[in-house]
Protein backbone atom coordinates (compact mmCIF):
# COMPACT_ATOMS: atom_id res chain seq x y z
CA UNK A 1 0.00 0.00 0.00
CA UNK A 2 2.95 2.83 0.96
CA UNK A 3 4.32 2.00 -2.52
CA UNK A 4 1.39 2.39 -4.35
CA UNK A 5 0.92 5.67 -2.13
CA UNK A 6 4.25 6.80 -3.12
CA UNK A 7 3.95 5.74 -6.98
CA UNK A 8 0.75 7.49 -7.07
CA UNK A 9 2.16 10.48 -5.41
CA UNK A 10 5.12 10.97 -7.60
CA UNK A 11 2.75 10.77 -10.23
CA UNK A 12 0.76 13.63 -9.44
CA UNK A 13 4.08 15.06 -9.10
CA UNK A 14 5.29 14.06 -12.65
CA UNK A 15 2.43 15.54 -13.96
CA UNK A 16 2.05 18.69 -12.13
CA UNK A 17 5.24 19.65 -13.00
CA UNK A 18 4.43 19.17 -16.54
CA UNK A 19 1.71 21.44 -16.45
CA UNK A 20 3.76 23.83 -15.06
CA UNK A 21 6.69 23.86 -17.55
CA UNK A 22 3.81 23.96 -20.39
CA UNK A 23 2.02 27.31 -18.87
CA UNK A 24 5.66 29.27 -17.93
CA UNK A 25 6.29 28.12 -21.95
CA UNK A 26 2.66 28.80 -23.21
CA UNK A 27 3.81 32.36 -24.79
CA UNK A 28 7.23 30.76 -26.70
CA UNK A 29 5.30 27.86 -27.50
CA UNK A 30 2.99 30.23 -29.23
CA UNK A 31 5.93 32.50 -30.76
CA UNK A 32 7.36 29.39 -32.12
CA UNK A 33 4.16 28.64 -34.09
CA UNK A 34 4.60 30.65 -36.29
CA UNK A 35 7.85 29.06 -37.27
CA UNK A 36 6.37 25.31 -37.26
CA UNK A 37 3.12 26.33 -39.48
CA UNK A 38 5.58 27.12 -42.94
CA UNK A 39 5.96 23.66 -43.73
CA UNK A 40 2.60 23.31 -43.47
CA UNK A 41 1.47 26.93 -45.32
CA UNK A 42 4.10 27.01 -48.64
CA UNK A 43 2.98 23.85 -49.69
CA UNK A 44 -0.08 25.13 -50.24
CA UNK A 45 0.70 27.91 -52.74
CA UNK A 46 2.82 24.84 -55.01
CA UNK A 47 0.18 21.52 -54.44
CA UNK A 48 -2.35 20.54 -56.67
CA UNK A 49 -3.93 18.58 -54.17
CA UNK A 50 -7.59 19.89 -54.80
CA UNK A 51 -8.28 23.14 -56.97
CA UNK A 52 -6.57 26.21 -56.33
CA UNK A 53 -9.48 28.09 -54.71
CA UNK A 54 -9.35 25.20 -51.60
CA UNK A 55 -5.88 25.69 -51.22
CA UNK A 56 -5.80 29.38 -50.71
CA UNK A 57 -8.65 29.00 -48.38
CA UNK A 58 -6.09 26.41 -46.32
CA UNK A 59 -3.37 28.95 -46.59
CA UNK A 60 -5.43 31.54 -45.50
CA UNK A 61 -6.82 29.70 -42.00
CA UNK A 62 -3.24 28.65 -41.23
CA UNK A 63 -1.79 32.22 -41.93
CA UNK A 64 -4.86 33.50 -39.83
CA UNK A 65 -3.20 31.57 -36.94
CA UNK A 66 0.03 32.45 -37.01
CA UNK A 67 -0.99 36.24 -37.55
CA UNK A 68 -2.96 35.49 -33.97
CA UNK A 69 -0.13 33.75 -32.69
CA UNK A 70 2.05 37.17 -33.13
CA UNK A 71 -0.73 39.21 -31.19
CA UNK A 72 -1.47 36.51 -28.31
CA UNK A 73 2.27 35.83 -27.30
CA UNK A 74 3.36 39.08 -26.07
CA UNK A 75 -0.32 39.63 -24.27
CA UNK A 76 0.07 36.58 -22.22
CA UNK A 77 3.37 36.69 -21.89
CA UNK A 78 2.79 39.95 -19.88
CA UNK A 79 -0.52 38.59 -18.47
CA UNK A 80 1.07 34.91 -17.28
CA UNK A 81 4.06 36.74 -16.18
CA UNK A 82 6.44 34.79 -18.23
CA UNK A 83 8.37 37.06 -20.04
CA UNK A 84 12.04 36.19 -20.29
CA UNK A 85 15.29 36.96 -21.68
CA UNK A 86 14.38 33.66 -24.34
CA UNK A 87 11.03 35.23 -25.36
CA UNK A 88 12.72 38.22 -25.89
CA UNK A 89 15.02 37.09 -28.46
CA UNK A 90 12.42 34.33 -30.00
CA UNK A 91 9.79 36.63 -30.86
CA UNK A 92 11.90 39.09 -33.27
CA UNK A 93 13.32 35.64 -34.67
CA UNK A 94 10.12 34.00 -35.35
CA UNK A 95 8.55 37.36 -36.82
CA UNK A 96 11.51 36.94 -39.33
CA UNK A 97 12.13 34.01 -40.63
CA UNK A 98 7.79 33.69 -40.86
CA UNK A 99 6.91 36.81 -42.86
CA UNK A 100 10.80 36.57 -44.89
CA UNK A 101 9.84 33.32 -46.14
CA UNK A 102 6.25 34.31 -46.93
CA UNK A 103 7.75 37.26 -48.80
CA UNK A 104 9.87 35.08 -50.36
CA UNK A 105 7.13 32.82 -51.70
CA UNK A 106 4.71 36.32 -52.65
CA UNK A 107 8.06 36.85 -54.71
CA UNK A 108 8.03 33.50 -56.66
CA UNK A 109 4.48 33.62 -57.13
CA UNK A 110 5.10 36.80 -58.76
CA UNK A 111 2.26 39.42 -56.53
CA UNK A 112 5.94 41.69 -55.11
CA UNK A 113 8.65 42.74 -56.84
CA UNK A 114 11.72 41.31 -55.70
CA UNK A 115 13.32 44.46 -54.95
CA UNK A 116 11.02 45.01 -52.16
CA UNK A 117 12.89 41.92 -49.78
CA UNK A 118 15.58 44.56 -49.59
CA UNK A 119 13.58 46.88 -47.29
CA UNK A 120 11.08 44.05 -45.90
CA UNK A 121 13.91 41.69 -44.92
CA UNK A 122 17.27 43.67 -44.02
CA UNK A 123 15.10 45.62 -41.40
CA UNK A 124 14.35 42.92 -39.19
CA UNK A 125 17.95 41.57 -39.90
CA UNK A 126 19.25 44.80 -38.51
CA UNK A 127 17.20 45.11 -35.34
CA UNK A 128 17.48 41.98 -34.45
CA UNK A 129 21.50 42.06 -34.51
CA UNK A 130 21.17 45.53 -32.58
CA UNK A 131 18.88 44.37 -29.96
CA UNK A 132 21.02 41.34 -29.64
CA UNK A 133 24.82 43.37 -29.68
CA UNK A 134 23.47 45.59 -26.98
CA UNK A 135 21.97 42.39 -24.69
CA UNK A 136 25.50 41.30 -24.61
CA UNK A 137 26.95 44.15 -23.88
CA UNK A 138 24.43 44.70 -21.24
CA UNK A 139 22.22 47.70 -22.55
CA UNK A 140 18.64 47.08 -23.36
CA UNK A 141 17.24 48.16 -26.82
CA UNK A 142 13.42 48.59 -26.21
CA UNK A 143 10.81 47.76 -28.81
CA UNK A 144 9.31 50.49 -30.36
CA UNK A 145 5.74 51.35 -31.23
CA UNK A 146 6.50 51.62 -34.93
CA UNK A 147 7.22 47.96 -34.75
CA UNK A 148 3.98 47.38 -33.72
CA UNK A 149 2.34 48.91 -36.42
CA UNK A 150 4.92 47.51 -39.08
CA UNK A 151 4.03 44.31 -38.01
CA UNK A 152 0.12 45.21 -38.61
CA UNK A 153 1.00 46.31 -42.30
CA UNK A 154 2.79 43.54 -43.04
CA UNK A 155 0.65 41.23 -41.97
CA UNK A 156 -2.45 42.83 -43.10
CA UNK A 157 -0.50 43.37 -46.74
CA UNK A 158 0.05 39.11 -46.77
CA UNK A 159 -3.75 38.48 -45.58
CA UNK A 160 -5.18 41.29 -47.89
CA UNK A 161 -3.40 39.46 -50.67
CA UNK A 162 -4.50 35.88 -49.91
CA UNK A 163 -8.29 37.54 -49.52
CA UNK A 164 -7.67 39.14 -52.88
CA UNK A 165 -6.83 35.68 -54.14
CA UNK A 166 -9.85 34.19 -52.95
CA UNK A 167 -12.14 36.59 -54.70
CA UNK A 168 -9.98 36.22 -57.68
CA UNK A 169 -10.36 32.22 -57.09
CA UNK A 170 -13.86 32.19 -56.14
CA UNK A 171 -15.28 29.34 -58.53
CA UNK A 172 -17.15 31.18 -61.33
CA UNK A 173 -15.61 34.04 -60.50
CA UNK A 174 -14.34 36.08 -63.91
CA UNK A 175 -11.11 36.86 -63.29
CA UNK A 176 -9.24 40.61 -63.90
CA UNK A 177 -5.73 39.77 -63.21
CA UNK A 178 -4.92 43.28 -63.78
CA UNK A 179 -6.80 45.15 -60.88
CA UNK A 180 -6.13 42.61 -58.82
CA UNK A 181 -2.70 42.30 -59.28
CA UNK A 182 -2.29 46.57 -58.73
CA UNK A 183 -4.19 46.27 -55.36
CA UNK A 184 -1.62 43.35 -54.64
CA UNK A 185 1.14 45.37 -55.62
CA UNK A 186 -0.28 48.72 -53.15
CA UNK A 187 -0.58 46.20 -50.45
CA UNK A 188 3.06 45.59 -50.44
CA UNK A 189 4.37 48.89 -51.18
CA UNK A 190 2.06 49.96 -48.26
CA UNK A 191 4.19 47.80 -45.96
CA UNK A 192 7.30 48.43 -47.58
CA UNK A 193 6.91 51.90 -47.40
CA UNK A 194 6.25 51.79 -43.65
CA UNK A 195 8.71 49.42 -42.93
CA UNK A 196 11.30 51.69 -44.28
CA UNK A 197 9.72 54.08 -41.81
CA UNK A 198 9.95 52.03 -38.57
CA UNK A 199 14.12 50.96 -39.43
CA UNK A 200 14.46 54.64 -39.67
CA UNK A 201 12.73 55.42 -36.37
CA UNK A 202 14.07 52.30 -34.80
CA UNK A 203 18.08 53.18 -35.49
CA UNK A 204 17.02 56.86 -34.64
CA UNK A 205 15.42 55.87 -31.41
CA UNK A 206 17.66 54.26 -30.07
CA UNK A 207 20.69 55.52 -31.07
CA UNK A 208 21.81 56.76 -27.92
CA UNK A 209 22.33 52.83 -26.80
CA UNK A 210 23.49 51.51 -29.75
CA UNK A 211 26.08 54.51 -30.05
CA UNK A 212 27.78 53.44 -27.20
CA UNK A 213 28.98 50.16 -27.90
CA UNK A 214 30.72 52.13 -31.44
CA UNK A 215 34.77 52.05 -30.84
CA UNK A 216 36.18 55.96 -30.31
Amino acid sequence: MIEHSQHNTLKKGYVMLNNSRLRNNTANILTMTRVVLLPLIIPTFYWSIWDIFTMRCIAFVLMMIAECTDMLDGHIARKLKQESNLGKLLDPLADSIYRSSMFIVFVGLGYMPFWFLYVLVPRDITVAYVRTLCSLRGEVVSARKSGVIKAFFQGGAMLGVMILDLIRFWPGAESTSTIFDTLILLLFAAAALYTLYSWYDYLVGSSKTWVKLIPH
